[in-house]
């Protein structure tokens, strides 16, 4: 899997001054509690861009355009595994502290999105220690709603240690 040079260094929301954001836009129990966040983390003045997973091609004309969140289907991939979407290749070209991927999808697409994103701290659930630097452990089937919260939860933690 393709992977790009990037400086690792430790961010949390108090740190950040932009956070990307890889969520699941096909599911409502997902994409709200993810709308939810990105808007937390604007008022707390911090700068969000987000790209959303959307399964259908035709579902995404139901999401409002905003500049910093963009939706993608993740089979929008050259035959070589590079993005072929315009979108995705901005989203990639982001200056970014954090990077948290809450699709909670483990499939390949969003892992290479991930190796291919330059942010200087990323965050999963998955068990990956190539490409993430906080795993944040949790049963499958976890709800969004609770596994957001338990990043909330570790990285105000972290930030009391460092």
């Amino acid at each position: 899997m393709a992977e790009v040079k990037r400086t690792r260094s430790f961010h949390n929301f108090s740190t950040a001054k932009t956070v990307g954001i890889i969520f699941n836009a096909s599911s409502q129990d997902s994409y709200i509690p993810s709308r939810q966040l990105i808007q937390e983390l604007m008022a707390a003045n911090i700068h969000v861009v987000a790209m959303g997973l959307v399964d259908k091609p035709e579902s995404m004309t139901n999401f409002p355009h905003n500049k910093d969140i963009d939706y993608t289907v993740p089979s929008r991939l050259k035959w070589n595994g590079l993005p072929k979407d315009p979108a995705l290749e901005d989203f990639l070209k982001k200056d970014m502290d954090i990077l948290l991927e809450i699709s909670l999808r483990d499939d390949f697409v969003v892992k290479y999105l991930v190796a291919l994103s330059k942010a200087k701290f990323k965050i999963n659930r998955f068990d990956d220690p190539e490409l993430f630097d906080l795993r944040i452990h949790s049963k499958y089937g976890v709800s969004v709603p609770y596994y957001i919260d338990q990043v909330k939860q570790y990285l105000s933690l972290l930030k009391m240690a460092v």
